[in-house]
């Protein structure tokens, strides 16, 4: 017996899922999706926008508009004692020990290095990186697009050192992400050894999503808060 095709229903893709709470926030974050994550004030709110940050962060990295709709499966549930509403993350992702195919490498490598670039060109289209920008609770926080370069500049050297390696910014932002990559890309770090500091362990492949995760914050914040203010002379790149 035949079935028609259009009978077939195509399997959807699925999103495992690793949530974040500290009791009164909940962040998702998908596991495979680098980079992908969403807070808010209830879980089930949190996964109601999950393939929402999933289908922009591809549509940005392909450069062509993706909607789909994920099966999502909780794979691990962390209890934090940090608060959620900034850009602390110290959980290390089960998929982030082990093995670090060389592919999946590649692909969150380029991720970051996009990130930076892309991050470089929204702050060099702010004009004037010292004026106090308002917008989300976070962009409030950090105040100015300098400031948000100068984080963004120096979590690249902070994180490559959080893996043991010696290492001392240098450059631009973008440049400096690809000489702290570069660092990392020695045997020890590819085969994604762990290395604890101060009681948080960190793997290269959590420091590529965490890289990921923290510009994509940094961005949108800051994007927002840049456009309200000076409307479309800022870049969205």
């Amino acid at each position: 017996m035949y079935v028609k095709l259009a009978q077939l229903k195509a399997t959807p893709p699925s999103a495992s899922l690793v949530v974040e709470t500290d009791g009164k926030l909940y962040r998702v974050y998908s596991e495979k999706h680098h980079g992908a994550c969403v807070t808010a004030d209830s879980l089930d709110g949190a996964l109601g926008r999950i393939d929402g940050e999933i289908n922009a962060l591809w549509s940005w990295a392909k450069g062509k508009p993706i909607a789909l709709t994920y099966e999502h499966t909780i794979v691990e549930r962390h209890e934090v004692g940090y608060p959620l509403d900034g850009l602390r993350s110290e959980i290390l992702f089960g998929i982030e020990q082990g093995t670090f195919h060389a592919i999946t490498y590649r692909i969150m490598k380029e991720l970051a290095v996009r990130s930076a670039l892309a991050m470089t060109q929204l702050l060099d289209s702010i004009p004037d990186a010292g004026a106090p920008l308002t917008g989300s609770p976070l962009m409030r926080e950090i105040g100015t697009a300098a400031e948000v370069r100068r984080i963004t500049y120096f979590s690249t050297g902070a994180f490559v050192r959080k893996l043991g390696i010696e290492y001392e910014n240098t450059g631009d932002i973008y440049a400096n992400r690809m000489f702290a990559l570069a660092a990392a890309e020695t045997d020890k770090f590819m085969r994604n050894l762990p290395h604890t500091e101060y009681g948080e362990t960190w793997t290269l492949r959590k420091v590529l999503r965490r890289l990921i995760w923290q510009d994509r914050l940094l961005a949108r914040a800051l994007f927002d808060a840049a456009r309200e203010k000076w409307g479309d002379r800022i870049a969205n790149p």
